[in-house]
């Protein structure tokens, strides 16, 4: 054992199981919301020629990105995020009975299609309960959903845009080939998402579509996704941020972009805590891929100084 006079536990959404044995010890908790929603294919062809206009070839530029966000008049906001230019949709099931999807590029950017997840906050008001775990039985109805309608074998149920936009069932592809490497089932992800998700993902898609011009095409791919919750202290003693590093980093050429340096002076100065922060490079500890992360620790000033050096 162990003796500390405090613990972070940096476990995932995924933890299910860590964090109802923590539950059951007595930790206090509280609800908190999570997002939900899809993954959306494109050709990065299309993207770098949308992005890069008459210099989409030029040997100098990578396959291009974007990020976007909306917020349709009922009052849910929607975003795209954890962008793979040149990328892979992957499964990212973590129970058994359960489909996921996630995304991920390799370094050299260089596979046929661009994905991005598009996710819609759901809050605790639409949980089934008012149980502190009741965010965690949605997910997994969501997630079970999906396994079978997607065979009840792990491929993930997919639509196009078109047919999503239209509320109709899917029963081919179009020009766009999915990437998910256990393949997709065509039908109607609208059996599977909350029908307040499903009313602002097919709002956000025509309001995204008018700053990235045919982002909502209709032989898009939509593989389903969800992206996990988690519960956090009562208290808000203590905070853990995770951010990828060219998002807040180097925003706009500078060396700490303008969002980090928000982060930091929101945390320090209005929330009065003690704040650590780092870069840190999986390639440094033994996994075969560059991938940065910006974490941030903060606490309250009266658990003392943090430091993540």
């Amino acid at each position: 054992d162990i003796e500390t006079d405090a613990l972070i536990l940096s476990i995932g959404h995924s933890a299910s199981d860590t964090i109802e044995m923590l539950y059951n010890k007595g930790i206090n908790m509280m609800q908190k919301p999570f997002s939900v929603g899809a993954r959306i294919e494109h050709p990065q062809e299309f993207i770098n020629t949308v992005q890069y206009g008459e210099y989409k070839n030029h040997p100098k530029l990578r396959a291009a990105d974007y990020k976007l966000a909306c917020h349709p008049p009922h009052g849910r906001g929607a975003y795209t995020f954890c962008m793979c230019p040149g990328g892979t949709v992957v499964c990212a099931s973590s129970q058994k009975g359960g489909v996921v999807t996630n995304g991920m590029s390799e370094y050299a950017r260089d596979k046929e299609n661009a994905n991005s997840a598009i996710l819609i906050g759901i809050e605790p008001s639409d949980f089934p309960s008012e149980h502190v775990l009741s965010g965690f039985q949605l997910q997994r109805e969501i997630e079970q959903k999906a396994f079978n309608l997607g065979g009840g074998d792990y491929t993930a149920p997919a639509q196009l845009v078109g047919d999503f936009l239209k509320n109709e069932k899917s029963t081919k592809l179009g020009a766009v080939k999915p990437s998910f490497p256990t393949g997709v089932s065509m039908g109607n992800i609208s059996e599977v998402l909350p029908q307040k998700v499903v009313n602002t993902m097919r709002d956000a898609l025509v309001q995204m579509d008018k700053k990235l011009k045919g982002f909502a095409m209709d032989e898009a791919v939509l593989p389903f996704a969800v992206c996990g919750l988690e519960l956090r202290n009562g208290e808000d003693s203590f905070y853990l941020f995770e951010f990828p590093y060219e998002e807040i980093y180097e925003e706009n050429g500078n060396r700490i972009g303008r969002t980090l340096a928000t982060i930091l002076h929101i945390l320090r100065v209005d929330l009065n805590f003690n704040v650590s922060w780092a870069v840190l490079n999986a390639a440094d500890y033994g996994v075969p891929q560059r991938r940065k992360r910006i974490y941030i620790v903060g606490c309250k000033k009266k658990y003392g100084e943090i430091n993540l050096e």
